[in-house]
């Protein structure tokens, strides 16, 4: 029980010393340099001044997806926020503005396959952690981005084009 109080009482000195902290920025600087604050500021602070200019780039990078989820009016950058994705947490909040361009070129083989989400091909042509010449060949039609794939050594092989001579290669990037 003391322990409790103890803890308590730390995190309300913790916070009022932050929000001093803060007053002492805004008598210094002004509200309009809370960018550079941000990456001092406790998600309380941030909470107390929502309508500040915090750097929501460096939020949206450093902030865990469960933040993200708690306030998804806040003016996140949902393409920096996309890249951290976790396939599970995206499956359970299918209605958040994902960036699935930018989802789409971090995704491993296991979630791909595990979980039906509205995946971005073009994203995908850019994927360097699974997609292969195999992978293309399983998935041929889909609307893979085969000029980006023209650009993939390990994708641009004679028995690919041989069989794929069909589609919008780059010819620039094949012939290099």
């Amino acid at each position: 029980m003391a322990s409790r109080k103890r803890k308590r009482a730390i995190e309300k000195d913790v916070n009022v010393r932050e929000e001093k902290r803060l007053r002492e920025w805004k008598d210094k600087f002004g509200p309009e340099d809370y960018q550079a604050y941000t990456p001092m500021a406790s998600w309380e602070i941030i909470l107390k001044n929502p309508s500040a200019n915090w750097d929501w780039e460096y939020l949206s990078a450093t902030k865990e997806l469960k933040v993200v989820v708690k306030y998804p009016h806040f003016p996140w950058r949902w393409d920096l926020i996309s890249a951290k994705a976790i396939p599970e947490f995206v499956s359970k909040h299918p209605d958040l503005p994902w960036d699935w361009y930018v989802m789409s070129q971090v995704i491993d083989l296991e979630s791909f396959r595990k979980f039906d989400l509205p995946w971005n091909w073009d994203g995908l042509s850019m994927n360097v952690y699974f997609v292969t010449a195999d992978i293309v060949r399983e998935f041929n039609h889909q609307p893979w981005d085969w000029r980006e794939l023209s650009k993939r050594e390990e994708i641009v092989t004679l028995s690919m084009l041989r069989d794929f001579g069909d589609k919008p290669w780059r010819w620039f990037s094949v012939t290099q």
